[in-house]
């Protein structure tokens, strides 16, 4: 080890250029890095079935993103005013290059039978027409009855158009399915949202949106708030405690360089590989910067101690020192870099394309922090005037003297208490733990106060559930068998009796528009009742623009039904779809294949890969944790007890969230890992310190006392570094992501204190046994 620093030393300004070079090319790729994308398909890899799925349901009936607005016209909804501010922004979203249609009271069809004449027998026939269910002309006193009815009575238009009370309006504007939706989407629903201002609030009625995709729109704006947030606090906190810490302004100056050159490399990589930052990924230049910290405190604080151990401290004898002290530590820092690498690369294995994406690259930056810390100590540490570490000279170094006095005193006396007390503690942090669901949310995302959660309470308070949740059937008879009498009945029935459903509002299919068509057409108030009629009556029509969206066109063998919901957790998506999906299948047995379609499946399946997350990925970290102490001690005993203090802030994090009904999300679920890994760091220091102590003779006590004294100080400055560092997330407008950084420093701290007291009473404890 000694001979690859002397090395490196040797070529310390070719190695530190060729760094300097690999930054500047990595940094043509930080402003792609820094373009924010929330988009639908950030969350699932390619490979996911539901996605396909999601895709192929596009191409057949079309985009399912909407954005409602809802407003409640003081005037009555069918006053002219009111139908002339409708109609207003109903024709102008339409001629919106990225509007599919718009329902709306202006837009709805209705159906009638027109009398022509033939003009040469004199013959009078009856056509079936489709018309608006507004004429653009003004209203009668009796056109105005017979559309209120409409709008309460009539399946077509009854809880789609108008509220149940018939005070307020929905109007509906579905966007197309275009190739770069995702990069637009932001843009397209400002477009609406501002037309809907400029057409209803400047008229003194108030317009309240929603819909899933402006609550994607909204975590945008949020990811590029905490961006910017997280990059001026950051780079603060972190300077304002390296100077508390290593007092030197040579230090600072090393510390700060191996964080710029980590940062520009792992995100430049991140933007030239066709990376954007995400809700989850926008901590990931934060991470780095704190994660990067640590080897080189430990390094820095290493390296001045050993000059205190030499004759003078001209440039010969720093450059003497450097290439020894380096090689010292490598070891311990390749160990905590090497577990702090796995535990992030181990949630490449969850099933969350944008958890997978936050893995690799905080990965990576642990591997840049790595190298780049020991090519700029290299470089800098022969020529730099760094002054040896004088002991307890400050008023912070006094404070952590004290209290590594206090929890080593505590060490030798009172052992039975420490394990009584950790014990204890992590035994009800257990029943926390217990109480943990897997589950997203993501309009929890945000605060009751933000606009997007008003606007949605408003809209369930006074309308009712507005949220498509779809599904498709395809009926075993291939050619029109989505019309034929039997289909469309139990059609009808599954949509009447899913309104026993909690949170289920109305619903539409083929067979409100066939009822009504054969209703016009025949004067019954009935499906059709062949397949022959019911094939009539669309032919006849002809209005495809209408039938489209819920019946296949080609063969007319799949039917699409949209239930209305709420906006809910993904938990409560899953057990809706699963009670819909079984009420179905009992009503049409083998005769048809019913699909859950839409965003809603995979809004679903995000709590399943939460899961799979959790379990996957701390266990992989756990597994190679364990193999890094049994790699040092070469004992399974030994391994277990130097474990087992590094599950008490798993247990502390996950537990303290269990008991406050935190959800496991995509934010949270990653804790567990993270924490394994970054808590073994300072594990491994005191093992490394422990075990050279131990070679060289001494009883247990003695030597763990004595490495505690030796290396406490530099556990308290990386985890004070952590913990602070981590906060800096608490102040993130997504609610996921302050409770990640609220958990880990709570996490890093309690790490802290189980090396510092239980960790030293097992190593005693182990070694009196073996004795």
């Amino acid at each position: 080890m000694k001979s690859l620093f002397d090395g490196l030393h040797r070529h310390r300004l070719l190695v530190f250029l060729l760094l300097l070079a690999a930054a500047g090319a990595c940094s043509l790729g930080l402003k792609a890095a820094f373009v924010t994308n929330n988009s639908l398909e950030i969350w699932f890899v390619d490979s996911d079935p539901s996605l396909k799925a999601y895709r192929e349901s596009l191409k057949t009936f079309g985009n399912d993103e909407v954005v409602s607005i809802y407003v409640e016209p003081k005037a009555g909804i069918l006053a002219p005013k009111t139908i002339e501010l409708v109609r207003r922004f109903s024709d102008a979203a339409e001629r919106m290059p990225f509007v599919e249609r718009v329902y709306s009271l202006t837009t709805v069809k209705d159906f009638t039978l027109q009398k022509t004449k033939d003009p040469e027998d004199g013959s009078v026939d009856e056509e079936l027409r489709v018309v608006k269910l507004v004429p653009n002309r003004a209203l009668t006193l009796v056109e105005r009855d017979a559309i209120r009815e409409k709008l309460r009575h009539d399946p077509i238009y009854a809880g789609w158009i108008a509220s149940k009370k018939l005070s307020g309006l929905m109007l509906t504007v579905q966007f197309k399915t275009l190739p770069d939706i995702d990069k637009k989407r932001a843009e397209f629903n400002e477009t609406v949202l501002k037309l809907a201002r400029e057409t209803f609030d400047r008229a003194g009625i108030e317009s309240h949106a929603a819909g899933i995709q402006l609550v994607y729109t909204e975590l945008n704006k949020a990811t590029d708030k905490d961006v910017a947030t997280f990059a001026g606090l950051g780079y603060l906190v972190i300077f304002v405690l390296l100077v508390v810490i290593l007092r030197s302004l040579w230090a600072l100056a090393l510390s700060l360089t191996v964080i710029a050159v980590t940062v520009v490399l792992t995100m430049g990589i991140f933007g030239l590989t066709g990376h954007q930052t995400n809700v989850m990924t926008l901590v990931l230049p934060t991470l780095v910067i704190i994660v990067s910290i640590a080897d080189s405190v430990h390094l820095i604080q290493h390296f001045r101690k050993a000059l205190a151990t030499a004759p003078n401290l001209d440039r010969a004898a720093r450059a003497a020192i450097s290439p020894r002290a380096m090689a010292e530590m490598a070891w311990p820092c390749f160990l905590t870099s090497a577990t702090t690498f796995v535990g992030f690369l181990s949630l490449c294995i969850s099933e969350m394309r944008l958890l997978r994406e936050l893995g690799l690259f905080a990965a990576i930056g642990v591997l840049f922090a790595f190298v780049v810390t020991f090519i700029v100590a290299a470089f800098l540490f022969p020529i730099l005037p760094l002054k040896p570490i004088d002991v307890e000279n400050g008023l912070a170094d006094r404070i952590v003297a004290r209290l590594l006095r206090t929890c080593r005193r505590w060490v030798r006396e009172r052992p039975a208490v420490i394990l009584i007390v950790f014990g204890s503690v992590s035994a009800v942090l257990v029943v926390g733990v217990l109480r943990l669901e897997a589950n997203i949310y993501t309009l929890g995302f945000f605060p009751e106060s933000a606009k997007v959660r008003r606007d949605d309470r408003v809209i369930n308070e006074r309308f009712g559930p507005y949220q498509p949740l779809e599904f498709t059937v395809e009926a075993k008879q291939k050619k029109n068998g989505a019309i034929t009498p039997e289909f469309l009945a139990t059609l009808a029935r599954w949509q009447k009796t899913s309104r026993s459903l909690e949170g289920i509002g109305e619903s539409f299919s083929i067979a409100q528009i066939l009822q009504k068509l054969n209703r016009v057409n025949t004067k019954k108030d009935e499906l059709p009742r062949s397949m022959a009629l019911a094939s009539q009556l669309l032919d006849t029509m002809g209005d495809r623009d209408v039938t489209d969206p819920y019946l296949e066109p080609v063969g007319r063998s799949t039917a699409r039904v949209i239930f209305k919901t709420r906006l809910s957790t993904g938990n409560d998506a899953r057990k809706t779809i699963a009670a819909l999906y079984e009420m179905g299948r009992n009503l049409f047995g083998d005769r048809a294949t019913i699909k859950s379609v839409g965003y809603w499946p995979l809004y679903a399946r995000l709590v399943q890969y939460a899961r799979s997350s959790q379990v996957e990925g701390f266990g992989l970290s756990f597994a190679v944790i364990f193999a890094v102490f049994f790699l040092l001690f070469r004992s399974v005993k030994l391994s277990v007890f130097a474990i087992i203090p590094n599950i008490v802030p798993v247990l502390l994090a996950l537990g303290l969230m269990g008991f406050r009904g935190i959800f496991l999300d995509m934010g949270t679920v990653s804790i567990a890992s993270i924490v394994i890994c970054i808590a073994v760091d300072d594990t491994i220091h005191l093992t490394y310190q422990i075990r050279r102590r131990f070679e060289s003779g001494g009883d247990a006590a003695t030597v763990v006392d004595d490495a505690l004294g030796s290396i406490g100080f530099a556990l308290f400055a990386t985890t004070l570094i952590l913990v602070f560092g981590f906060l800096v997330f608490a102040f993130a407008q997504i609610s996921t992501i302050r409770y990640f950084g609220t958990y880990l420093a709570i996490a890093v701290a309690g790490a802290l204190a189980a090396d510092l007291l239980l960790y030293p009473v097992l190593v005693v404890l182990s070694h009196r046994k073996r004795s």
